[in-house]
């Protein structure tokens, strides 16, 4: 069952996971968008319901820092997992923007 509610864009970027502050590793990104991403969870350590902590990689960014995001996994199945972002802030649709223009 499809819940996106926008469309994605591919991104080949590794963003660490914490849950409860606690490293849950490097998961590989296969897609982004302004809801929510696709994650590669290979040993099923996303589950369904986990609040989890994003940390996505600097992008070409003209700073420095990591952008954070807090999200839920609301799929997890064939060796991925969905995350719907709790907030979207302005650090988040300034990445967002970047990694749009350089995909266009």
């Amino acid at each position: 069952m499809e819940h996106r509610l926008n469309d994605r864009l591919p991104l080949a970027v590794d963003a660490e996971i914490y849950k409860a502050g606690e490293k849950l590793g490097s998961f590989s990104v296969k897609d982004i968008g302004t809801d929510g991403l696709c994650v590669e969870n290979r040993e099923g350590q996303l589950g369904l319901g986990n609040f989890l902590e994003v940390v996505l990689p600097t992008f070409g960014r003209r700073t420095r820092t990591n952008c954070v995001m807090n999200a839920l996994v609301i799929w997890a199945k064939n060796e991925h997992a969905g995350l719907i972002w709790a907030n979207v802030n302005n650090e988040f649709t300034s990445y967002f923007n970047e990694i749009s223009g350089a995909a266009a």
